[in-house]
């Protein structure tokens, strides 16, 4: 990873990607493939990144339900 976290937010990223069956450098590529240039709150975006991905593994429908 480029940018230093805190051990836990490295912990749930390590967690996002086990989740999702793939590796924490490749979700990191895939979060930096849709990033603007500007990098503002880099490490919170991330993590939001990572987290959204997995919760949408987990709960397939949570999409739905959010919209209602």
């Amino acid at each position: 990873m480029r940018k230093h976290l805190s051990p836990i937010a490295n912990d749930l990223l390590c967690s996002c990607a086990e989740t999702l069956d793939t590796s924490l450098d490749s979700l990191v590529e895939d979060f930096e493939r849709g990033l603007k240039p500007v990098l503002d709150n880099y490490s919170r975006r991330l993590v939001e990144f990572c987290c959204s991905k997995a919760i949408e593994t987990i709960c397939p429908n949570v999409g739905d339900r959010i919209k209602d």
